[in-house]
């Protein structure tokens, strides 16, 4: 049995057809494309501040994904990252953005469409 792997596509299928399309990638130039490490560190200080701020189960759920994304940061699995914060809501965007880590900001600006 073949398995196919992908990661992003706009079709997939023995005969599918698409027309008139553009897939572009979160990161489509490699420049641009931020330090894992220091990733990972803004990370952590984003999870311990989003901890003191949390009240409501949505944002516990928000702490888990920024969670998950930094232990897929210190594993240096980029995928898994960009996986685990693509469900990042706009609460997370904010606290990211007001405690001033700016490469987590990005990244999570990016991945999850805010």
């Amino acid at each position: 049995m073949v398995k196919n792997v992908v990661q992003q596509a706009g079709v997939v299928g023995d005969h599918a057809v698409v027309h008139h399309m553009t897939v572009q990638g979160v990161f489509p130039d490699q420049r641009d494309v931020p330090d894992i490490d220091a990733l990972a560190g803004q990370l952590a200080q984003l999870r311990q501040a989003m901890q003191q701020h949390a009240g409501q189960a949505e944002q516990f759920v928000e702490i888990g994904n920024v969670a998950t994304a930094e232990v897929e940061a210190k594993k240096g699995n980029w995928d898994g990252v960009l996986n685990a914060l693509k469900a990042a809501g706009k609460w997370t965007l904010d606290i990211a953005r007001d405690i001033g880590v700016d490469i987590a900001s990005e990244v999570i600006r990016k991945t999850a469409g805010l």
